[in-house]
């Protein structure tokens, strides 16, 4: 084999070796894309609460003695009426329901 076939042969094993080293280098980051695009999801699914997340509290009825209706307790003629809008990701809105709203009922509704 002549020196030129030598080179041209080495230089044309050389090129499909970049080409494969490119092939590969470009999937690689390829799928290093998609695992980054796709393992956020993954923890979110599979991680526990964490100290920033609400909890869920499980606020139970409570025996008034008033008369109540679907959306109201107490005597509906009374002079001072109120009007409770809540929202069940609100901590100021789990604090009213589970320390304020209890004792409202106490004094204002069970005394009539």
């Amino acid at each position: 084999m002549s020196k030129r076939r030598e080179i041209r042969s080495r230089r044309q094993r050389e090129r499909t070796r970049n080409r494969i080293l490119v092939i590969l280098l470009v999937a690689t980051g390829g799928l290093l894309l998609v695992f980054a695009l796709i393992r956020p999801g993954i923890q979110k699914a599979t991680s526990t609460p964490s100290a920033n997340e609400t909890p869920i509290v499980v606020i139970t009825p409570r025996a008034v003695n008033a008369p109540m209706s679907e959306t109201s307790m107490g005597d509906p003629n009374a002079k001072v009426k109120m009007d409770v809008w809540e929202d069940f990701q609100c901590s100021g809105c789990m604090y009213y329901s589970t320390k304020l709203e209890p004792q409202i009922i106490q004094a204002f509704i069970d005394t009539g």
